[in-house]
């Protein structure tokens, strides 16, 4: 295998790039302010270089991108975001750092590395990289030690190695209203494979409740990297809620354009804005120029029609967002149907944006389809399929070469998951009635990861006091099989 990638560099040389530390650490912004790209007219990387990919370039609502800056990136970022060194990851075909010839570009940081010609040196053509590639040993020590010094990266389709196989994927958990809230995120985090980021659900008032405020103390998500996300249509609300969230030590926030609930969308909150794309453009406009704090977006394709879908995406590429995370369904789908691909290409084919996906993955194979279709994803945010199966996250990292194996789930351990999420929330919620309306909708999710489950769900739905609910509970657990 090592014989047959050396000699496809060797005949490809276009087929290949260069991946620094900052690639391999998942940084966010790889566009170093003001620096422009290859084929790009101030510093988005030029998509038509890809064959594969659509040219857009017909589309009036399309000119206007390729005149905006590169997205700042802003101090205080963590490691590898906060490095503006490392420019966006090209797409496969195409050189990072090349000139339009398509040839590598000399590396002011290491000339050594390539000769005279500009053409890169065959000492760092590294031979413990072919071996990386086909031993698939990839733990981060190796791969970050690796990119100490630049790495050639084979893309080459027929032997399945894509980018994902150096730069180690980045899951997320989804803020999920009434399920996901702090004492389910240090239940979760304790016991099963952690997220690289934990969304809080939404918090809506100009200044955040007693609720909403033991939601983000940094005490109650000691170890976890934690997103608050706001969700209002009134600047002055979000720019107030910034400023109380910036005193608890947060600095990047998220705001909800995807709820889909029919109260949400009444007040033109949530998805609802999304019907109203100048309101949604001045909006967005007053936030970004009064806001200290990174913004990172949730959104789904529109109310009603995916017509409104390009002229959002236009909105949302004028200004520099920390990510855009896209659940590719209208308000009016809510969680039915299959999830409208073709427009989350449209975003992955033409967005400035940094991209994270989001919707319908519960397993792996979900996962695999994604990343066959769309090669380049780094982030996936995960929400039912994680209540489902909290084990995911780790098969998921375990399906991606660089993210490790999983381990297998435990019945046991899950068990002492749903004991210490039970005490937990009774150690902060008065009555058992209340207590059991937050466990019975973990159920809802969580008893189809079970053989057989539908009678003692029953007795776990009728339970009015918590010792009937933990003997339904017990009884499951003692009497079925997971099917994970």
């Amino acid at each position: 295998m090592t014989d047959r990638i050396t000699e496809h560099y060797q005949e490809n040389p276009e087929g290949a790039r260069l991946v620094s530390d900052e690639d391999i650490r998942g940084g966010q912004n790889r566009q170093a302010p003001g620096k422009k790209s290859a084929g790009s007219a101030a510093g988005k990387p030029d998509k038509s270089a890809n064959p594969s990919k659509t040219d857009k370039s017909t589309k009036s609502t399309k000119t206007a991108k390729s005149a905006k800056s590169a997205k700042p990136v802003k101090s205080g970022k963590a490691d590898g975001a906060e490095k503006a060194g490392a420019s966006k990851q090209a797409k496969p075909g195409k050189s990072a750092g090349s000139d339009k010839s398509g040839k590598p570009a000399k590396k002011a940081e290491n000339p050594a590395e390539y000769d005279e010609s500009g053409e890169q040196s065959q000492s760092v053509k590294t031979p413990s990289v072919m071996r990386l590639v086909e031993e698939r040993a990839f733990s981060e020590n190796q791969v970050v030690a690796a990119g100490k010094s630049l790495i050639p990266v084979i893309f080459c389709s027929s032997l399945t190695i894509f980018r994902k196989d150096f730069i180690i994927m980045q899951f997320y958990l989804a803020p999920m209203e009434g399920l996901t809230g702090y004492v389910y995120r240090n239940a979760y985090h304790k016991y099963f494979p952690a997220a690289d980021r934990y969304f809080t659900p939404f918090i809506t008032n100009k200044k955040m409740s007693s609720r909403e405020r033991n939601d983000i103390l940094p005490e109650h998500n000691e170890g976890m990297t934690v997103i608050p996300q706001i969700l209002t249509n009134q600047a002055e609300d979000f720019l107030s809620l910034t400023k109380e969230l910036r005193e608890y030590g947060y600095d990047t926030v998220n705001l909800n354009l995807g709820c889909p609930s029919g109260t949400v969308v009444a007040k033109r909150r949530g998805s609802g804005l999304l019907a109203w794309p100048n309101t949604l453009d001045a909006f967005l406009d007053e936030i970004f120029s009064s806001c200290d704090c990174r913004i990172s977006i949730k959104t789904r394709l529109g109310t009603t029609d995916t017509d409104e879908w390009e002229d959002l995406l236009t909105v949302y590429d004028k200004y520099p967002l920390e990510e855009l995370i896209i659940h590719p369904r209208i308000q009016k789908d809510f969680y039915k149907f299959t999830p409208r691909m073709e427009c989350y290409r449209t975003a992955y084919e033409t967005s400035r944006c940094s991209l994270c996906y989001n919707g319908d993955i519960f397993s792996p194979d979900d996962f695999q389809n994604l990343c066959r279709e769309f090669p380049d994803t780094e982030k996936v945010m995960l929400g039912r399929g994680v209540l489902q199966n909290p084990w995911l996250i780790g098969m998921l990292r375990s399906a991606d070469p660089a993210g490790g194996e999983a381990s297998a789930p435990d019945k046991e351990l899950l068990h002492a998951f749903c004991e210490d999420l039970c005490a937990g929330y009774a150690c902060v919620i008065s009555g058992d009635k209340n207590v059991l309306f937050k466990l019975k909708a973990l159920w809802i999710y969580l008893g189809m990861s079970f053989t057989n489950p539908q009678k003692y769900l029953k007795k776990i739905k009728k339970a009015n006091r918590l010792a009937e609910y933990e003997e339904a509970v017990d009884a499951l657990f003692r009497e079925q099989e997971l099917i994970l």
